[in-house]
């Protein structure tokens, strides 16, 4: 009878040990990251900076990571090098304004939207004949990490990067543009530091996003999800 109450116990304890696990390590994903819980701060599976948990996977992904903040150039294209600060428009080369309409419908400013408003933003242009580096084309097209899922952030998903980053000197007080459409001229903006902001109407709140015309040049970060 003692030997099977102490095996009784030992069978519970694996058991408990195995839900404890389980309930630990999510589902996975599709980077090899199975198991693994990964924190603010540190390093993606593509040698960017993790700066959002969602805190559980669900639609194939959990974390977001960041291109990391460094005077690296990420090659694009067989001539051209730009790193994730390049300074650039929203609009294609020479694409401002755009005859007909500005507007480019079906954007979102909610975190998970980012990929999305990216892939919009590029089939608007790629179908209209517009080519060249810009915002979203240079995040879509970045290949870094062995990973090419890169894109363009949205606005609350960059406002997460400016939340969760900035006590890990990993942000710069650079403007960087956003994936999301604010109105047919402007999309939304941020300064991942906590310099006060301007724009084209005089300063804004520390830390705060906001709209500028999309003709103006400014930093891009590129992200990706795992």
């Amino acid at each position: 009878m003692k030997k099977n109450s102490i095996l009784g116990m030992f069978v519970m304890v694996l058991v408990l040990g195995f839900i404890f696990i389980g309930c630990n390590t999510g589902n996975g994903d599709d980077n090899g990251n199975d198991g693994y819980l990964f924190v603010i701060g540190e390093t993606g599976p593509a040698g960017g900076t993790v700066f959002y948990d969602k805190g559980s996977y669900s639609d194939g992904w959990r974390y977001m990571e960041a291109t990391p903040d460094v005077p690296e150039f990420y090659k694009l294209g067989d001539d051209d090098y730009y790193n994730c600060f390049f300074s650039t428009n929203w609009f294609p080369p020479n694409s401002y304004p755009i005859p007909g309409t500005n507007s480019i419908d079906g954007t979102s400013t909610a975190i998970g939207s980012g990929k999305r408003n990216t892939e919009i933003i590029v089939a608007y242009f790629d179908s209209m004949g517009k080519s060249g580096n810009y915002a979203a084309s240079i995040c879509a097209n970045l290949n870094y990490g062995s990973k090419d899922d890169w894109f363009l952030p949205s606005k609350d998903e960059l406002n997460q990067m400016y939340l969760n980053l900035k006590g890990y000197h990993d942000v710069r007080n650079n403007m960087f543009w956003s994936s999301s459409q604010a109105d047919s001229s402007t999309a939304w903006l941020q300064n991942l530091d906590e310099d006060t902001q301007t724009t084209d109407d005089g300063p804004v709140s520390t830390g705060s996003p906001f709209p500028q015309r999309k003709g103006r040049e400014n930093s891009v970060r590129a992200i990706r999800r795992f």
